[in-house]
């Protein structure tokens, strides 16, 4: 093969490595799991960060192509290996080198004007937008408000509109002086974003999360209202379903921004009405927060990293640098009721049958708790009297449990 040929051919695969790898968003969703913004394995972390930094700087067109590097990454690596090969073998592989790198640059620069210039920059926008909520979601939330600081300081309107995502996703109001700024930018589409997101911010302070229960005939709607859109011709109709497809939107998104806070605190959230943890849910991008038990979060309780349900004690909600008492026996009502929890505490001293509260919890915690005879400890405080059936119960509850008396 000559160098010519080779030249050739390099020029072909440039042109057809350009052509598959015309931008795509699928690839920048966020709720793909194992997809571009959440990688796998030992690096994950670090890919990540690397994706997120480069998607809010003025470089993140070189994300538009993610597979073009190891287009022209084959041949440089053929070409080291033919550099102790014969000349001829070398000129060949320089040949097929360069053809890629021509047919690349002409394949672009004749799709630029036929619309790739257009979609380039609306592709640049959309990742730019995915990589500030993706910074937004790290455990490092100093980092992640220095990243998107920097991202609202650039030239670029569409990276100071990714910032202002960024910071509206966050969900802390210690970053509303840098939203502030934004609000007097010279882009009335960045002013606007940011004025809105400071007064949401503002209203955040003061909000219970919002009910979840409403997602699901929502997206229902959303299904529906996408496909009438697809079939509707041009006119009245078609404006109306896109005038309801809307407010749908706006409807996620509020009941989904209700949620930051939770966020923030995730996975230390419990329900307070039903002594139960938190779960993820997820639907195409959008991503909440529910109880396991009652499926809702109007009820969740930020701040909670350990549980201990207690007989006898207080019977207020007691919640202290992460440690939260609750009260699983009701002495007035002689009821008990079952709660997710890492400890049962008896505390003695109190007017109360203690055999009988003991027995009533436990078989609760047997029939509705899933970490039953695994995961919870049991406590006496005080010296509670208890007969030998009752410690018998509570050694089968938790078999490390010994009645020191």
């Amino acid at each position: 093969m000559t160098f010519l040929v080779s030249l050739i051919v390099g020029a072909i695969v440039g042109i057809v490595g350009f052509v598959r790898n015309l931008p795509s968003q699928k690839e920048f969703k966020l709720g793909s799991k194992g997809g571009f913004w959440q990688p796998v394995g030992a690096a994950a972390q670090k890919k990540l960060l690397w994706r997120g930094k480069l998607a809010i700087s003025p470089r993140n067109w070189l994300l538009a192509f993610p597979m073009l590097g190891y287009t022209i990454l084959l041949p440089l690596v053929l070409l080291v290996i033919f550099w102790f090969s014969s000349p001829d073998v070398l000129m060949e592989g320089f040949g097929g080198l360069l053809g890629i790198l021509f047919g690349t640059f002409i394949a672009g620069l004749v799709a630029y004007p036929l619309g790739f210039g257009r979609r380039l920059r609306e592709y640049r926008r959309d990742v730019a937008f995915a990589g500030a909520k993706m910074l937004a979601r790290l455990d490092d939330t100093q980092l992640a408000g220095d990243l998107l600081a920097a991202a609202a300081q650039q030239k670029d309107s569409n990276l100071r509109l990714a910032a202002i995502v960024g910071f509206r996703e966050l969900g802390q109001i210690q970053h509303v002086d840098k939203l502030e700024v934004l609000c007097n930018d010279s882009n009335m589409q960045v002013k606007q974003n940011a004025l809105q997101t400071v007064q949401h911010l503002q209203k955040m302070l003061v909000q219970k999360p919002l009910s979840v229960l409403q997602l699901r005939p929502l997206f229902n709607d959303h299904w529906t209202l996408q496909r009438k859109i697809a079939e509707a011709s041009t006119g009245s109709s078609l404006s109306k379903f896109e005038e309801l497809y809307v407010k749908n939107q706006r409807r996620f998104e509020e009941i989904l921004d209700s949620q930051l806070p939770l966020w923030r605190s995730f996975p230390h959230l419990y329900c307070q009405e039903c002594y139960a943890f938190t779960e993820k849910q997820s639907a195409w991008d959008w991503e909440w927060l529910r109880c396991t038990n009652c499926q809702d979060a109007v009820h969740l309780v930020t701040g909670v990293e350990r549980i201990t349900g207690q007989i006898g004690g207080s019977t207020t909600w007691n919640l202290s640098e992460g440690q939260l008492q609750v009260q699983l026996w009701d002495a007035a009502a002689r009821s008990a009721r079952s709660g997710r929890i890492s400890t049962l505490e008896i505390i003695g001293g109190q007017t109360i049958d203690y055999d009988w509260a003991v027995s009533a919890v436990v078989e609760k915690l047997h029939n509705e708790n899933p970490d039953y005879g695994k995961a919870i400890r049991v406590v006496l405080v005080g010296e509670p009297a208890l007969a030998a059936n009752t410690v018998k119960l509570l050694r089968d509850l938790d078999s490390q449990f010994v009645d020191e008396k």
